[in-house]
């Protein structure tokens, strides 16, 4: 059974034609470089946001209308008709996104449609997508459990791969697109609760930028093919409403930390230990970040524990695994120990996603080096600690120099002293500078 659709007074039966916004994204590079997505979201430039003014101008808050709007979508998710489908899908493409994100009808509203099952068989939209497609978009439902990190770069590069459609006239999802932008915001949604400022013009650009691409995927449908470009909000693959619920989420979330509960880490070294001479600590993750990265880890690991048993250092090597990839082989398989040089444990701590994903920011960075790097130096257990990288391989001479460099344990600081003591007395040896 069809509802009857009572129509806003500002809705129209049909869109008004506005910008190409695809074009204009992609001839920005002059049509042959791809300009990175993020540098549209985040560049200062007067070009982009006269661009975004045009788009915002054909826009309308819906005020009060909210609340037939949340009707209808509940009604779409429950016994969905494509008459009701085509409706709201018109409501929504006139009004400003941004009002779904900061109210209770807003919330309501994007509960309901991100609750609605896609109809891949019947969508124009997936008609134009590839296997290639499903591999992001599998990555993208797992980023939206929870499950793991959906890196940035992964983002960019499924942008370069639109372009090459683009560029190649391959058929070409705009709903997909829209996706890219909807990622970005949803990166840049806590920073943009939490600081406001230049996050939160990211934020409204990024939204602007994706309403403007499915507005773009309805206006340039085929004679008698308009409605079902509309349906395409809803039952495209593409998870839209999905990423605008996880953005009003992280919005709500704000700067607040939501400590990690039961933490799979190992308990802080006690102080009744043995203490050895030196720590050195490095943090990675199997992502292969900067290409060979198991290969340069394994290097500088070889090279440090020979050079420290030789020269019969009482040391121990800590690596944390930050946020380990799914699907991937956990660091401490990959780790290769050579023989010879037995006296130079290698731990690893494995610092699981579920922890990364409590803290703030965590969709921006795939990995918190500083906060790996403290997770180490709680756990150490040498008098010293080194903080390294996995790219660095130490010289023979520094290795050699440890035993007899006098290095000195941390200043204690007194109110009493005056800057010019702090100096006198924090300089230490070379050695300490350098490498401490």
């Amino acid at each position: 059974m069809v509802r009857s659709c009572l129509l806003l007074p500002w809705i129209l039966p049909n869109l008004a034609r506005g910008s190409q916004t695809l074009e204009w994204l992609f001839d920005m590079g002059g049509g042959q470089q791809v300009f990175p997505l993020m540098d549209f979201v985040a560049s200062e430039s007067q070009e982009i946001d006269a661009f975004l003014e045009q788009q915002r101008q054909r826009l309308v808050m819906p005020g009060s209308s909210l609340t037939q709007i949340h009707d209808e979508a509940a009604h779409v998710r429950h016994q969905s008709a494509a008459a009701n489908e085509v409706a709201l899908a018109d409501w929504l493409l006139q009004i400003h996104w941004s009002s779904l994100l900061d109210s209770d009808l807003g919330r309501g509203i994007l509960a309901e449609l991100s609750a609605v099952t896609p109809q891949i068989e019947s969508s124009p939209c997936d008609a134009a997508s590839y296997d290639v497609d499903d591999v992001f978009l599998e990555r993208l439902e797992r980023s939206l459990q929870g499950i793991e990190t959906l890196p940035l770069e992964q983002n960019e590069f499924k942008w370069a791969d639109f372009f090459g459609r683009k560029i190649t006239q391959q058929p070409l999802c705009l709903v997909g697109v829209a996706t890219l932008f909807l990622v970005a915001a949803d990166i840049t949604a806590f920073a943009s609760a939490a600081e406001g400022g230049e996050h939160q013009m990211r934020l409204e650009r990024a939204l602007l930028f994706a309403q403007s691409l499915v507005r773009q995927h309805v206006e340039e449908a085929p004679p008698g093919q308009i409605d079902r470009h509309r349906r395409d909000l809803f039952r495209s693959c593409w998870p839209i409403w999905r990423l605008m619920r996880s953005i009003q989420k992280e919005l709500d979330a704000g700067h607040e930390f939501r400590a990690p509960q039961n933490a799979a880490l190992d308990t802080p070294q006690q102080e009744t230990e043995d203490l050895l001479y030196l720590t050195v600590i490095v943090q990675c993750r199997n992502d292969d970040y900067g290409g060979n990265m198991l290969l340069r880890l394994n290097r500088m690991l070889a090279t440090t524990t020979r050079m420290l048993h030789t020269t019969q250092v009482p040391s121990e090597i800590i690596v944390v695994e930050w946020n380990p990839v799914f699907n991937a082989a956990a660091i401490h398989e990959e780790i290769q120990r050579e023989a010879g040089a037995e006296s130079v444990p290698i731990r690893v701590i494995q610092v699981p996603t579920s922890v990364h994903m409590s803290m703030p920011h965590h969709k921006a960075h795939p990995i918190f080096e500083h906060t790996a790097e403290n997770v180490a130096f709680r756990r150490a257990r040498g008098k010293f600690i080194l903080k390294t990288n996995i790219d660095n391989i130490l010289s023979p001479d520094t290795i050699a120099a440890l035993p007899s460099s006098g290095l000195r344990l941390p200043l204690e600081v007194t109110p009493e002293m005056t800057g010019r003591e702090l100096k006198s007395r924090s300089r230490g040896t070379a050695l300490e500078r350098a490498y401490l």
